[in-house]
C-alpha cells in the first residue's frame, strides 16, 4: 500500500529513553514494536458498532451444512488477536514544537532524548513500509468491518496530544532488509542521514548531556553538531537559575 500522508516537510519527533537511543545508535536500526506489546490494551481493538457489524456479518449456514467450527465472536477474536501479534509499529509525533507531556511520558523526569527529522526523510529511510497518520476518535464508531490498516491507525481521543504518525509493518511486508525478533521488527535506519536534531531532556544535568554527545560522536559523528538542549530548558529573562 503506498504512503499517503501529505506535507512531506512536516517535522516529526521521537521521544525515547537513553537506552533505546543508544540501541538505535549502535545498531543503526529502527525498532517496530509488536502491537500487542504496547501499553494501551485498546490498540487495534474491535468495539462498539464496528464489533456488532463484524459479528453480524458472519456467513449464515445453509440448511444441511455442517455447523461452523467457531462462533462469530470466536472468529473475530482470533483474527483481532492475530493482527495484534503480526502488526508492528514505530511511533513518532507530528506535533511541531516540543511536548512537555511526551518528555514526561517517554523519557521520565530527567533523562532521555528527542530525535527530530522530517516526514519526507523518515519515509525515505523506510521506503517499503507504510506510514499512517493516527486518527483520534471513539473506537468502533463506524458500523463497518475494518481492515488491518484502519485498526492500526485509530486511537482513543485521550491520546490526541500525541499527534502520532506511525511507521507500520506486518508479517506480509515485502522487505528483505527487515529482521524479526520475538517482540518486533528491526529496520535499517541510518541515523546520520535521517536525524536532523537530538534534543536533551530539559531537566537533565550536564553529565548526561556530555554522555549523549560522546555517544553521538562515536556512532553518528555526522550529527554531532545537531545535539543540543531542549528548548524547554530556557529560563525566563528575570529569573535566576537555581
Amino acid at each position: 500500500m503506498p504512503n499517503t500522508i501529505p506535507d512531506q516537510s512536516q517535522i516529526v519527533w521521537r521521544y525515547m529513553s537513553f537506552s533505546r537511543f543508544m540501541w538505535m545508535l549502535q545498531t543503526q536500526r529502527l525498532w517496530l514494536a509488536r502491537v500487542d506489546t504496547l501499553d494501551d490494551e485498546w490498540e487495534m481493538a474491535l468495539a462498539g458498532a464496528q464489533l456488532v457489524h463484524t459479528l453480524g456479518s458472519h456467513p449464515i449456514n445453509k440448511f444441511g451444512d455442517p455447523p461452523p467450527e467457531e462462533t462469530p465472536r470466536e472468529r473475530a477474536k482470533r483474527i483481532a488477536d492475530l493482527w495484534r501479534r503480526t502488526t508492528f509499529v514505530s511511533c513518532w509525533s507530528g506535533f511541531g514544537p516540543e511536548s512537555h507531556a511526551l518528555w514526561r511520558i517517554y523519557c521520565g523526569p530527567n533523562e532521555g532524548v528527542a530525535i527530530r527529522t522530517t516526514l519526507m526523510d523518515l519515509k525515505k529511510v523506510v521506503p517499503r513500509l507504510d506510514v499512517h497518520r493516527v486518527t483520534y476518535r471513539e473506537i468502533g464508531v463506524f458500523r463497518q468491518t475494518p481492515t488491518r490498516e484502519e485498526l492500526v491507525s485509530v486511537k482513543r481521543t485521550a491520546f490526541e496530544y500525541e499527534n502520532e504518525i506511525r511507521v507500520v509493518a506486518t508479517e506480509d511486508t515485502q522487505d528483505p532488509t527487515l529482521s524479526r525478533g520475538e517482540f518486533g521488527y528491526e529496520a535499517p535506519f541510518s541515523v546520520g542521514d535521517v536525524i536532523h536534531g537530538v534534543k536533551i531532556h530539559p531537566e537533565a544535568d550536564q553529565s548526561f548531556f556530555d554522555t549523549v554527545a560522546r555517544a553521538v560522536d562515536q556512532f553518528a559523528p555526522k550529527i554531532r553538531n545537531s545535539v543540543g538542549w531542549s528548548d524547554m530548558r530556557q529560563r525566563p529573562p528575570l529569573l535566576d537559575r537555581k
